[in-house]
């Protein structure tokens, strides 16, 4: 049962934007499932994952019953909250990233998008930063997103690399590193510092000069920050 007092908890104070689904439409499974979610997403931006159960709940703002009404047990909460925070970090740049680009303009956007978060929304962007070694494992929508685009621009004879999969590891592993760097250095553009890794990157990949400088030169689409679409099916 959710308690009567049921609210995000402290969770809303620790996240700038809106960002997660309006649960208030929600069945009091799925609407209990959210919160919870919402609440390990703050834990792991916070490395707190050392927490009791009945910490947990009340970050969420739930009764403490609930939770083995949803997870096993803490470990598969913490995972499953890495892959909801990295589901809404696919879903941000999918929203604004058309998939009608070409493979590389794909690629090298989505990175570019994906990198505002880090400063933009510094709680989800932490969730993941902390749990790296984890986000390769687990965070599928995004490595797939990556893992994709760099098959159609090898596939198209754009991307020249020997190990794709190693590629993928290596734009994953720079995504993290970079969103570290973009919290370390607070007064440093984000914007720079983005499209420097970007350009390094591309050339890594085998893309010619000239070609980098066009893409960087692409305007970065604006962030919308709308929640992402989560069925039933995740609850």
């Amino acid at each position: 049962m959710v308690d009567a007092h049921e609210g995000p908890g402290r969770v809303a104070e620790s996240l700038p934007v809106h960002l997660f689904p309006d649960t208030a439409g929600l069945s009091r499974r799925e609407r209990t499932h959210h919160l919870l979610m919402q609440a390990g997403v703050s834990l792991l931006a916070e490395e707190r994952t050392e927490v009791s159960v009945l910490e947990i709940t009340r970050t969420a703002g739930v009764g403490q019953g609930t939770f083995y009404n949803h997870f096993d047990s803490k470990s598969v909460f913490f995972q499953q909250s890495l892959e909801y925070a990295v589901q809404i970090v696919a879903d941000l740049a999918d929203e604004v990233v058309s998939p009608e680009r070409g493979p590389v303009e794909h690629c090298n956007l989505g990175f570019r998008v994906i990198g505002r978060i880090h400063r933009q929304v510094p709680t989800l962007s932490l969730a993941w930063i902390r749990r790296g070694s984890d986000f390769y494992t687990y965070g599928d929508r995004l490595v797939n997103r990556v893992r994709d685009d760099l098959r159609r621009g090898i596939d198209a004879g754009e991307f020249r690399i020997r190990d794709a999969e190693g590629a993928v590891a290596t734009v994953l592993g720079a995504m993290v590193m970079l969103g570290q760097r973009i919290h370390n250095n607070p007064e440093q553009s984000d914007a720079e510092m983005i499209d420097a890794v970007s350009g390094d990157l591309l050339q890594m990949l085998g893309v010619p000069e000239a070609r980098i400088a066009e893409l960087l030169a692409m305007p970065v689409p604006e962030l919308t920050l709308r929640p992402p679409d989560l069925t039933e099916s995740s609850v």
